[in-house]
């Protein structure tokens, strides 16, 4: 495959894209194209959409007139609902003259948009490739960061995706823990990824970010940020994926770099279909097939290599309100938590109990030190999905349950004994307790066939810094980070 692709391929469910990192061509920066006057013709497209976003902008915050602040305040709800009415008066018709004469821009800059964008920061000094030792392990985090459209992040009770995104770095620069790569999922939000680039490009030189544009102005949300050179990088669009998601194509990005040893390691970053009910959890299940799959025809082309595979998986126990996907049995979630065991080593678990997340042996690596950064004394997250966002069933999950009910014969998910803590997202009392006890969706696992270099390692929940007048997080989800070795007793580990 030619190691050159460009985003007017991006049509076909099949599609794929392979390159060597080094054809990849490299930016100091975040870019959309190659050429200037791609760019130019990009943003003036995007320019020209203003009065579309500020009228979807406007009808969110009919529906959520605070998203991540000031919940405690009802005349400022009500203001902010009023205002945004009339805002979604006035802007109706631009909104369809700018679409009319945006869209045809952003198709034509499309044709000539690369399938992957790869920023590489000269002014970085090299680090040493890992070791992968107990003494030095690899540190990979895989974070669902959300920055999506200001629509969606309104939508999703989520404040403003710029603001999100300095503080994603803020925190990341401040981390006395900082991680050597960052899988980071949902980076659609073009302004705030490109932010978080420019913040992050002189710990990370090495950056994929853009993999995989939709002309709809989505890509597959998947970025990586290193501190280690990349060699190769794939991306594999999955071919099944229902509602929403057609338009952001989801699927592996994977990429292959160096140890210390020569040998090769390969990361697979995912995010699988959202949203419960049969057809989509359907969707998972073919998506985890498709995942195993590619890791043992690997496998079998290099034997050597050491594999990890993390990611946004939206397969949970518990769901974000509290319904247990477990109980009783037969739900249509029941065969991905099962596949997930069959087929994967989740490292989580090692030290934490899978029904409730609490730590069931050793103590928290992490802790002490997000703690002493926040100025706070929290106590360690059992699951990865912050208490708040999605605190009531939604209407259409509500529709397919009753689905799912009436055409599978599933039976209706009982409540969770865990205690769902709501009411404090978005108000002057969440920073004290910054509650996350309901779902965990984000993982980090290893192929149960990882052959005689299996790699071994722990995982925990981490904390973000927020600055202090904040009352919600940067992401409905928490980073998830793993430290990972070789086992003792392996040919580099003995």
């Amino acid at each position: 495959m030619s190691t050159i692709s460009y985003a007017h391929c991006f049509y076909s469910d099949t599609y794929r894209v392979s390159s060597q990192v080094a054809s990849l061509p490299k930016t100091s920066s975040m870019h959309t194209h190659h050429t200037l006057w791609a760019e130019i013709l990009h943003k003036a497209g995007e320019t020209l959409l203003l009065p579309a976003r500020w009228h979807m902008q406007s009808l969110a915050k009919i529906v959520v007139p605070l998203p991540g602040a000031h919940k405690e305040s009802s005349l400022k709800s009500l203001t902010s609902r009023v205002c945004a009415i009339a805002l979604a008066i006035l802007t109706l018709l631009p909104a369809l003259v700018s679409v009319v004469i945006a869209f045809p821009l952003r198709m034509i800059s499309h044709r000539y948009r690369p399938a992957i964008g790869f920023i590489h920061s000269p002014s970085s000094q090299q680090i040493p490739l890992p070791s992968l030792t107990p003494e030095q392990p690899l540190h990979i985090r895989s974070h669902n960061v959300a920055l999506v459209t200001n629509t969606m992040s309104t939508l999703g009770d989520l404040r403003n995706p710029l603001t999100r995104a300095q503080e994603i770095a803020d925190s990341l620069k401040k981390d006395p823990h900082q991680p050597d790569i960052i899988c980071f999922q949902e980076a659609f939000h073009e302004e705030a990824s490109h932010l978080l680039c420019d913040q992050l490009k002189h710990q990370y030189p090495y950056i994929i970010h853009s993999v995989a544009p939709h002309v709809f102005g989505f890509n597959s949300g998947h970025m990586i940020a290193s501190k280690y050179p990349l060699e190769q990088v794939d991306f594999h669009r999955f071919s099944n994926m229902i509602g929403p998601e057609t338009a952001s194509p989801r699927g592996i990005l994977r990429v292959k770099l160096k140890t210390a040893s020569g040998t090769p390691l390969l990361l697979y970053a995912v995010h699988l279909q959202a949203s419960l009910g049969e057809a989509r959890a359907t969707a998972r299940h073919e998506q985890l097939t498709m995942i195993h799959q590619m890791m043992k025809n690997d496998k079998i082309t290099d034997s050597s290599a050491m594999q990890i595979l993390v990611g946004d998986f939206n397969i949970a126990h518990i769901t974000p309100w509290g319904d247990d996907l477990l109980k009783p049995a037969g739900q249509s979630e029941e065969k991905n938590v099962q596949a997930l065991q069959s087929l994967f080593e989740d490292l989580y678990l090692k030290d934490h109990d899978p029904a409730t997340g609490k730590r069931t042996k050793g103590s928290p690596y992490y802790l002490s030190s997000d703690n002493q950064l926040l100025s706070q004394s929290l106590v360690e997250p059992s699951a990865s999905w912050y208490s708040g966002p999605l605190k009531t069933p939604p209407l259409p999950y509500k529709m397919l349950m009753k689905k799912d009910l009436a055409n599978y014969k599933r039976p209706l998910p009982q409540k969770s004994a865990i205690p769902v803590t709501g009411g404090l997202w978005g108000t002057t009392k969440w920073k004290e307790q910054q509650p996350a006890t309901t779902s965990r969706f984000d993982y980090v696992l290893l192929p149960k066939e990882q052959g005689p270099r299996a790699l071994d390692g722990l995982v925990e929940i981490r904390r973000s810094l927020v600055p202090p007048s904040a009352q919600s997080a940067s992401s409905d989800h928490l980073p998830v980070d793993a430290r990972l070795w070789i086992k003792k007793g392996s040919p580099q580990g003995a």
